[in-house]
């Protein structure tokens, strides 16, 4: 992840930092970020039944549903407090 280089905040960092800056809370944080894992999850799954059902070809494709699956883990992390 490009934000994970050298001279970005960590993602800790910028939850502690944003409502400084801004006067928002971040209460819902945790609701938003599962529903956007959730969301990027379905994306991957749907491209991969594309490649599965001969809609949609190529080698870059063939690991979409591994990317889904890990998102889907990734999101029950972040519901069951793993990651901020």
């Amino acid at each position: 992840m490009p934000t994970a280089r050298h001279g970005f905040p960590t993602r800790e960092a910028a939850a502690a930092l944003y409502p400084k800056v801004s006067g928002r809370d971040l209460q819902g944080l945790k609701f938003f970020r599962m529903l956007a894992t959730l969301r990027l999850a379905v994306v991957f799954r749907q491209f991969y039944r594309r490649i599965e059902t001969g809609a949609t070809d190529g080698p870059g494709f063939a690991d979409f549903d591994d990317l889904a699956h890990g998102l889907l883990r990734f999101g029950m992390d972040v519901a069951n407090g793993r990651h901020v």
